[in-house]
C-alpha cells in the first residue's frame, strides 16, 4: 500500500486528507511540526509528502523540503498551502519548484487531491 505523509499544523486538514486517501487505499501518516515531519519521513519512508508551508514558522515547509533534498531524499513533495493568500502576494513558483514536485492551493477538492496524489506517486505504486 503506497504511503503518504501529510504535514500540516491544522489537525483538521490532516484528518480530512487521511479520510479521502485511506478510502482510496493509501496508508496515511500525519505530522504537525517540522521536527515531526522529518522524523516521520525517516521512519515511514512515504511514497509522497504533502506539505504546508506555514507550520510553527512561516517558511517551515520550505525548510523541510530543502533539508530533505540536501539529505538526498527524492520522495515527491506536493506543497498544499494557502500561503500566497495569507501573505498577500503570489507564489514564487520558480524558487519553490526547485524543491518540490507540485504546488496546490488550499482548500483542495477531494477529487483533485486524489488525482494529484495518483499522478505524483505514479501508476506502478497505486492501490
Amino acid at each position: 500500500m503506497p504511503g503518504v505523509l501529510i504535514v500540516d499544523g491544522d489537525p483538521d486538514v490532516i484528518h480530512l486528507c487521511r479520510v479521502v486517501l485511506e478510502e482510496s487505499g493509501f496508508n496515511v501518516h500525519g505530522a504537525r511540526s517540522r521536527m515531526a515531519a522529518v522524523e516521520a519521513v525517516r521512519i515511514y519512508r512515504p511514497d509522497l509528502i504533502i506539505l504546508d508551508i506555514m507550520l510553527e514558522e512561516p517558511d517551515d515547509g520550505l525548510v523541510i523540503a530543502s533539508e530533505l533534498r540536501r539529505e538526498g531524499i527524492l520522495t515527491p513533495i506536493m506543497v498544499m498551502s494557502n500561503w500566497n493568500r495569507i501573505m498577500g502576494f503570489p507564489w514564487d513558483l520558480q524558487a519553490i519548484e526547485t524543491l518540490v514536485d507540485d504546488v496546490q492551493e488550499k482548500p483542495l477538492e477531494p477529487g483533485r487531491l486524489l488525482e494529484r496524489v495518483r499522478t505524483l506517486i505514479g501508476p506502478l505504486r497505486l492501490p
